[in-house]
């Protein structure tokens, strides 16, 4: 080999790391090898060292480096320490800037380790702050983030159920067909539960200990080691995030948690993607489309500025997930405050309107459609009240015209009262004050006295509370917009703020009454054929609707899984019809006849 041979920063790196597991296996072999905790991190290191051996083998004959110690030479002259004692090794150095509502030392975890670990099993609901009757910190948290991390699912270990927690525990439930939540409750729960008690078996027979002596801090250990953290150096100073390219052969990086995270947000844009942590065919694929699209360099690899592309749309993902479940939040709690009536079928309306807006904000705008400059600014809510008895002209110490009895008739006529709002108090008025009076059981005097004035005042109180939740609904929507950067025209603002109204005044509906509800989201009939590849979620909603009126319990998801396709396979058997498990036409014609005939009658 010529002596000018420069090797590259990522054989530096390669070297260095062949280096550095060496020098842990020495380390290693210097402790205490009688318990079996040693040993195993002894043959888990030999392990590892051997398929990068193997690995570095395959590679081009020019990444063979001659001697590592010239390495050491070549970064000492570029007035840089290369380390080989690994006391203290650095985290991996990763292209994706992790979302998370906290920086709590693990340490400070670790102090607290009690309940969790007399049993180390997930015992109760946790959510994020804020969310009542969940737990949003705390050594449960902490497990539940070790044992995502284990399942494929990386999330930063601080014990903290922040945003990232919250995004790592949809795609679990994505990946597990449960409800998609975010919070961890009881299917969730038992889900969890499930994997940890197999992950402690595994672990039982590698350790020598039972299962229910694994402890929190065993599982920290293992997961690190399974991961590499252990044995990696800290980067050379000339090893930037830059430099690391991401494709399917070498010198790219195949096989790294990051190329996880591209799977996701390929998944997020509709194109196939792989599994796990493998960089196979599809996802090169995938990723030469997006790039295409991008208006990048079409190389199917992904380089610094397809990462940075990716890495927009990571968090564009999981501030739009986060929005969800705090619009979601606000709207339970402002239905639960008024007692409205509660239904799953509603909510799961509510999330699929939400989920639709989301969608549509994010996708381009159409030709013709202009960007709005600045989003328009919705005009404080006034909140006056009556002060003053109100009635026909000619009554002493009474107002008869002006704003307080054009709010009185505005209030009236919400009521489904028939009266004009034109601020005089007619005789049309005092009738219908009349027809009030007798519905609330007040005397019926037609004039706006003390008494009837204080049911109108809670009336307008209720009215102007609505005004100001709406309000604060579309200044949610403004700081997603504004902070995600997306491009909004004057119709899709108009169109957001039409969902705004449309998700307030579904909650106050009766969630038996069908007429209502189709009227307001759902749609007023099966008008698709649906399918596993064909689903959209409100057509969806509404088959699994109709589906559990037939007498065949089906989960509101709107999603079409496999146990929808189950029950449509078993509406088919029954009426006879030909068994697909989709949505055809003489299935669809059968289904939207239980429309006719009242969704919800006995």
């Amino acid at each position: 080999m010529s002596s000018d041979f420069k090797p590259s920063p990522d054989q530096i790196d390669e070297a260095l790391a062949l280096r550095a597991q060496l020098d842990l296996i020495l380390a290693a072999l210097g402790k205490d090898r009688s318990n079996a905790s040693s040993i195993a991190e002894i043959n888990y290191l030999k392990a590892s060292l051997g398929r990068r051996i193997v690995a570095h083998q395959k590679m081009p004959t020019a990444a063979k480096i001659p001697g590592i110690s010239r390495q050491h030479s070549l970064l000492a002259k570029a007035g840089q320490t290369p380390v080989s004692t690994p006391s203290s090794p650095a985290a991996p150095v990763t292209p994706f800037t992790k979302i998370s509502d906290s920086n709590q030392p693990e340490s400070d975890i670790k102090s607290e380790l009690s309940e969790v670990e007399q049993g180390l099993k997930f015992k109760q609901q946790l959510g994020k702050a804020g969310q009542a009757d969940h737990v949003s910190k705390g050594e449960e948290v902490l497990l539940l983030q070790i044992l995502l991390g284990h399942l494929g699912l990386p999330v930063n270990p601080s014990g903290v159920f922040d945003l990232g927690t919250i995004q790592a525990v949809r795609n679990f439930q994505i990946k597990a067909k449960l409800p998609v939540t975010s919070l961890i409750e009881a299917k969730s729960r038992e889900a969890l539960n499930t994997h940890l008690e197999a992950w402690k078996t595994q672990l039982s027979s590698l350790l020598g200990k039972a299962p229910e002596s694994i402890t929190l801090e065993d599982l920290q250990n293992t997961r690190k080691r399974r991961t590499g953290s252990l044995p990696t150096l800290p980067e050379p100073k000339t090893a930037r995030v830059s430099e690391r390219v991401f494709g399917p052969n070498p010198p790219s990086i195949n096989d790294a948690p990051e190329v996880e995270r591209i799977h996701r947000v390929l998944k997020y844009l509709g194109l196939p993607s792989g599994k796990g942590t493998r960089y196979d065919a599809q996802t090169y694929a995938s990723v030469r489309k997006f790039q295409a699209n991008s208006r990048l360099k079409v190389t199917g690899l992904v380089d610094s500025l397809t990462l940075q592309a990716l890495e927009t749309l990571d968090q564009r993902q999981q501030a739009a997930g986060h929005l969800s479940d705090e619009l979601l939040s606000q709207l339970r709690q402002y239905a639960g405050a008024r007692a409205y009536p509660d239904a799953e079928l509603k909510w799961q309306i509510v999330s699929l309107l939400l989920q639709n807006l989301i969608t549509e904000l994010e996708s381009p705008l159409a030709a013709g459609q202009r960007q709005l400059e600045t989003l328009p600014e919705l005009q404080s809510v006034e909140q006056p009240l009556l002060n003053h008895d109100l009635g026909p002209l000619g009554q002493v110490g009474m107002i008869s015209q002006g704003l307080e009895v054009e709010r009185l008739q505005e209030t009236l006529k919400e009521l489904g009262y028939a009266i004009k709002s034109q601020g005089h108090f007619d005789l049309q008025t005092l009738g219908e004050v009349r027809r009030y009076q007798q519905a609330q059981g007040l005397p019926a005097t037609g004039i706006v006295d003390e008494a009837t004035r204080a049911t109108i005042n809670k009336l307008l109180e209720q009215r102007y509370a609505e005004a100001q939740f709406y309000k604060t609904l579309v200044e949610s929507w403004r700081q997603f917009l504004n902070n995600a950067g997306l491009n909004v025209s004057e119709l899709r603002w108009q169109g957001l703020l039409e969902i705004c109204k449309k998700l307030m005044a579904l909650l106050k509906l009766d969630p038996d009454d069908l007429e209502q509800l189709q009227a307001l989201a759902l749609p007023q009939r099966l008008s698709e054929d649906l399918s596993p590849t064909h689903a959209p979620a409100l057509q969806v909603l509404l088959l699994q609707v109709l589906l559990t009126r037939a007498g065949l319990q089906t989960e509101l998801t709107g999603v079409f899984d496999s146990e929808t396709t189950a029950h449509v396979r078993s509406y088919q058997t029954q009426h006879k019809l030909p068994m697909t498990g989709r949505v055809d036409a003489r299935t669809r014609e059968g289904l939207n006849q239980l429309i006719a005939i009242g969704l919800f009658d006995d």
